[in-house]
């Protein structure tokens, strides 16, 4: 008996020798390919070991997948994105009887290299199926990822609601997770998404959240770099001092780290800023670093903002045909690269500088296309909210912790409440209208009273003032834009009616741009001016406009009601 129990416990310890081994040799496959520090100069030494790994395992095994998803991720890091998609492409076919999780993992990094040669509804597609494997195998921490996969691809398209919504699904879901670094990636996503909507205060809020978590949890190369980009949100929201100060530390850490790629960045925004602070001199020795240290880990491909910014140094030196020719380099790079982003910079930019040497046709041209560009953005983001939104909704995990039990009764609690509430209100007005006509008895009508009567106007909320009078700012800005091809920018210089003013080196209407949401509307808003814009709107455009019947019909209710109003006061 002895003999025959140390045999079973010695077949037993012989077994898990054998799953931990299997799992560890694993894991020391997959972190062959996988690199320390994603910007150390030795990429391309991690790339032959992990090609030449490849070489001796399975094409079918884990192994294999794990260690390609890790080399597709080194490919994208010295931007061979052709390579890694191929790669992941070719696994996508070879894990039908594996780990559901690895086909999810492939599709979301198959999405990411799509993202980055800006194939953006190829990405959303390959987004859009990880998140629906992911909710097929209740992963909430593979659906979050999703979810804020898919925020980047409404963010581009200018669809910010729609991000913010996913973004926030996201973070939900790695907050009951209880995964930190899922958390800051998030923060980190908000805060940009923040700065493209000019909400300046939120981003500095989601940046800093985000640096903290990323410090908590020892991930210090993401933190320095939120610290950059924490940095500009400073500068973009006047406090440039503060901005050169946290950059100058994030460009120090990143020097120290090699980590060459952000280092770049860093100091592509220390040329902007000093630059547009006029500090000509230092600007373009930011700018020489920047493009010398892009070289040590990129060399096949210009980054158009380095034309950018050297066309405003020039500009500003007044070597205006300079900084033309460099604006044009930006945009032939910009059109090559895909790098939209950059488009209203650019074209505001090339405008100006074309008025500058009094050539308005040309003036015109970059006009014309900014103009072309927030129409063909607007188009391509309702196509992606109409065709799109309903599968990536479709799919709305319940929380690990979600008791459906509860769920059904307190639907029906709500749904009897909001049904109880209509019938009242139905009933009061029913009551209201049978006490009015009874007030009046026919015997005591007269000829004036037997006319039909025109209803009295409904008295008109302070709310739906605030709201009327953001409608009526968009139609009037929509009908301007297909008139004159122009912004809100020129809306505000023409009429007269709204300030303009230098902002951080920039032409801004910042009293104007409230007007635009509720948000940001102020508590008194006044209404006279709104007017007197759809006004001056109706008299400047003077051709035919899709927005003129509904703009002169509102512009007419808003000021019926609250001459109304006045009136009972």
């Amino acid at each position: 008996m002895d003999f025959e129990r140390y045999l079973h416990r010695s077949c037993n310890l012989f077994v898990y020798l054998v799953t931990f081994l299997t799992i560890f040799s694993t894991q020391a496959d997959e972190l062959v390919c996988r690199p320390h520090n994603i910007e150390q100069t030795n990429v391309s030494q991690q790339i032959l070991k992990c090609e030449n790994l490849l070489k001796t395992l399975k094409p079918d095994s884990q192994q294999y997948i794990l260690s390609s998803l890790a080399l597709s991720t080194l490919y994208q890091e010295i931007g061979d994105l052709t390579s890694a998609e191929t790669l992941l492409k070719t696994n996508l076919k070879q894990v039908s009887n594996l780990d559901p999780t690895l086909a999810i993992r492939l599709h979301r990094q198959l999405g990411i290299s799509y993202f980055h040669q800006r194939l953006y509804e190829q990405a959303f597609k390959e987004f859009e199926q990880s998140l629906s494997l992911a909710i097929e195998i209740k992963n909430n921490k593979l659906v979050s990822l999703s979810y804020n996969d898919l925020a980047n691809i409404y963010k581009v398209y200018g669809d910010f609601d729609t991000s913010i919504q996913l973004l926030m699904k996201s973070y939900e879901l790695h907050n009951q997770e209880k995964n930190k670094l899922g958390q800051a990636v998030v923060l980190n996503n908000l805060g940009s998404l923040y700065v493209d909507q000019h909400k300046l205060n939120e981003a500095i809020v989601s940046y800093r959240n985000a640096y903290s978590l990323f410090n908590d949890i020892g991930q210090s190369l993401r933190a320095n770099n939120t610290l950059s980009k924490l940095g500009y949100a400073f500068y973009l929201n006047g406090d440039t001092h503060k901005a050169l100060e946290l950059l100058n530390n994030a460009a120090d850490i990143f020097k120290q780290e090699n980590a060459f790629r952000y280092l770049s960045n860093a100091y592509v925004l220390l040329a902007e800023i000093t630059a547009q602070s006029n500090q000509l001199s230092q600007a373009q020795s930011w700018l020489d670093q920047a493009k010398h240290t892009f070289n040590l880990f990129q060399s096949s491909e210009q980054n158009p903002k380095y034309w950018y910014i050297q066309g405003i140094i020039y500009e500003k030196q007044n070597k205006l045909e300079q900084a033309y020719q460099a604006f044009e380099m930006a945009y032939q790079l910009m059109k090559k690269n895909k790098e939209y982003k950059l488009q209203e910079q650019l074209y505001t930019a090339m405008a100006t500088l074309s008025e500058k040497q009094l050539n308005f046709e040309q003036s015109s041209k970059y006009w014309r296309l900014y103009a072309d560009t927030l129409s063909s953005q607007l188009i391509r983001k309702n196509d992606l909210r109409i065709e799109k939104i309903k599968s990536s909704f479709t799919f709305t995990p319940q929380p690990a912790t979600t008791d459906n039990k509860l769920f059904f009764p307190l639907f029906w609690i709500l749904a009897a409440i909001i049904i109880g509430s209509l019938l009242v209100i139905w009933g009061w007005h029913h009551f209201r209208t049978k006490t009015a006509t009874a007030i009046t008895p026919e015997n005591q009508s007269t000829p004036e009273t037997t006319k039909q009567v025109t209803p009295p106007i409904k008295e008109i909320s302070d709310d739906e003032v605030k709201s009327q009078l953001i409608e009526l700012m968009h139609l009037a800005l929509q009908m301007w834009e297909e008139n004159t091809q122009t912004g809100k920018l020129e809306l505000a210089q023409q009429s007269k009616i709204w300030s303009v003013g230098i902002d951080d080196g920039r032409l801004r209407a910042r009293a104007m741009e409230r007007y635009f949401s509720l948000a940001t509307l102020p508590q008194n808003p006044r209404w006279r001016t709104v007017v007197r814009t759809c006004n001056f709107v109706l008299q400047k455009c003077q051709g035919q406009s899709l927005y003129r019947q509904e703009l002169e019909t509102k512009l007419m209710q808003l000021q019926t009601q609250i001459k109304s109003r006045s009136m009972h006061k």
